[in-house]
């Protein structure tokens, strides 16, 4: 696709940019950046309009643009919804998450019971 003007568009740019294979670690993906912070624009209203559900799914979609293994600042907001919708366990995993530098995983994959366990390693990462 190209603009109005015969310029490439952004999509065709970053189709390049993603085909180029990275030397140092070929499974690296370039990202979207525009798309995450308007995804997370979007999450962050959902948030201040009591919706942190809705919030939550947005930085969810946000992070599927994000270079490498995610955006800290979408964990980070995912952190705040979290803190105002979801137990403790659940907050505790995903900031676990953003500290070991890994994905989010699914809430049921923490039982409550490894909140304490979690503690220790929490206070190393802050």
């Amino acid at each position: 696709m190209t603009g109005g003007d015969g310029e490439e568009s952004v999509d065709d740019i970053l189709k390049q940019l993603n085909a180029i294979k990275l030397a140092d670690d070929p499974t690296t993906k370039l990202g979207d950046p525009d798309k995450v912070v308007n995804l997370m624009e979007e999450g962050n209203t959902l948030v201040q309009k009591g919706d942190p559900a809705g919030a939550l799914a947005k930085y969810r979609e946000a992070l599927e643009f994000a270079d490498g293994e995610g955006d800290p600042d979408v964990f980070f907001n995912m952190g705040i919804a979290h803190k105002v919708s979801r137990p403790l366990a659940d907050m505790l995993r995903d900031l676990e998450s953003v500290c070991n530098g890994a994905a989010v995983v699914p809430a049921a994959d923490v039982p409550a019971a490894d909140v304490p366990a979690a503690a220790p390693r929490l206070r190393r990462c802050l």
